[in-house]
Parts: structure tokens; C-alpha cells; sequence
């Protein structure tokens, strides 16, 4: 799911891709960033779309 955010660059997008809602995407990703200490991604607001900081580059 980790991925796919990245590549699709947003939450609704990959909640449809997988079809799961969009609050299953981001408990994924807070559990992601909790297990490894990071929280891997950016977004500046709600609206603008994620990007990967230097942690999430492990996993891309």
C-alpha cells in the first residue's frame, strides 16, 4: 500500500485502487512510520499530494 501511495501520490486514489476506505490507508501507513521510527511520507496539506521523505526511500 506503501508504494502504491507514493506512485499514485494520494490517499483516495489508493483506497480505490485497493478498494478499502481511506482511513485502512492511512492506519497502514501510521503503522509503517510507528514500526520504523519515521513517518516516510510528506504532504504539505489535505490537498497537496505525498511524497516520500529520506526514510520512505527505503521502501520505494
Amino acid at each position: 500500500m506503501f508504494c502504491k501511495l507514493i506512485e499514485l501520490g494520494s490517499y483516495t486514489k489508493t483506497a480505490r485502487f485497493f478498494e478499502v476506505t481511506q482511513p485502512t490507508i492511512s492506519a497502514a501507513v501510521k503503522r509503517l512510520a510507528h514500526q520504523y521510527g519515521d513517518p516516510l511520507i510528506t504532504q504539505e496539506n489535505r490537498k497537496s499530494k505525498v511524497g516520500v521523505n529520506y526514510g520512505g526511500h527505503d521502501f520505494v
